[in-house]
């Protein structure tokens, strides 16, 4: 049996995987793809539910910040609609006590709020010495790599209703457990999204959806 050689072999079929076969190709390389599952796509995936369409993986996109998204979302000639974010929204901090509140931040005591602004404020001095082309030119590189998210928070954060709500949102937005990842890693994340806030407000990385 003849062998087949290749000048590039990306192994994973999701939207990294895929733009990086697509970029080798449009350079004129040979490109295989290995996927362990049978269907491509990764982390994005869309299922039929009671006949509607449900997003259980990568939903949300923001063309104005995920430029290189939004370009890709353009090339192939997808629609985009808003996300609906109208009502009232519901958080759980401790497992069985729902509460509900109509902004954009649940409702905290006034030491509370205080302390989510100074984490806040901490967050967003830092983030931008952390340069997107390379964080470990960041002054503090080696410090804040030595740390987890999670180790971070409890440093910097006074109140226990705040390090739950932080932690709530750390795993929406970074997808796995604050312990697994730097506190530099996650800086670079939030100077790559323009900010924190970019990343957990409506109106920044989650800004529009995909129609198909």
């Amino acid at each position: 049996m003849s062998q087949k050689t290749y000048d590039v072999i990306i192994v994973g079929a999701g939207i990294a995987g895929l733009t990086a076969a697509t970029k080798c190709m449009e350079a004129g390389l040979d490109v295989l793809v290995l996927e362990a599952r049978d269907r491509v796509g990764g982390r994005t995936l869309t299922k039929e539910f009671q006949g509607a369409n449900v997003d259980l993986g990568g939903m949300w996109i923001n063309p104005d910040t995920q430029t290189n998204v939004g370009s890709l979302v353009t090339s192939l000639n997808l629609t985009l609609f808003p996300q609906y974010d109208t009502g009232t929204k519901i958080i759980e901090l401790e497992r069985g006590k729902l509460a509900t509140y109509p902004g954009d931040i649940p409702n905290i005591s006034v030491p509370s709020l205080l302390d989510l602004q100074q984490l806040l404020t901490r967050v967003e001095w830092s983030r931008v010495e952390v340069p997107v082309e390379d964080p470990s030119q960041a002054p503090q590189s080696y410090a804040w790599d030595s740390i987890s998210l999670a180790q971070w928070l409890r440093s910097n954060a006074w109140t226990t209703d705040v390090k739950k709500m932080v932690d709530v949102a750390l795993r929406s937005i970074v997808g796995v457990d604050p312990e697994e990842v730097s506190f530099l890693w996650f800086l670079f994340y939030c100077n790559s999204a323009k900010g924190f806030m970019s990343l957990i407000e409506v109106q920044g990385a989650q800004k529009m959806r995909l129609v198909e």
